[in-house]
């Protein structure tokens, strides 16, 4: 499951900061999400997925997942043992499946550039 927006949810970063100006003050393009006043914090949604990929691993199975772009990047970054900066700024890019397989995590696009 993406990030909880709470009441920023739909929004763009524009959209944001035209009705909430203040808690984007100092923020970049990859953590603004974190600072809605009623969303999920970085350190909530990190637990939550670094839980969900646990689980995953102690299993048998092949595991597919379907992400967002947050979410994607953190669980990207915690499979990489990446600093969460980096994580956060990973690649999102559309028709693409990202295969996270003995420690490494590979791009496999899905159509032709």
């Amino acid at each position: 499951m993406e990030i909880d927006l709470g009441s920023w949810a739909g929004l763009t970063r524009d959209e944001v900061e035209e009705l909430w100006p203040r808690p984007l003050d100092g923020s970049s393009r990859y953590d603004w999400y974190f600072r809605s006043p009623d969303g999920e914090r970085l350190d909530t949604l990190t637990a939550r997925l670094r839980e969900w990929l646990a689980d995953t691993e102690r299993g048998n199975a092949t595991t597919i997942a379907v992400s967002h772009g947050v979410a994607s990047r953190i669980l990207r970054g915690l499979y990489a043992n990446l600093p969460m900066e980096r994580a956060l700024s990973l690649e999102i890019t559309r028709d693409v499946i990202f295969k996270l397989a003995d420690g490494r995590v590979d791009t496999i696009r899905t159509h032709a550039n």
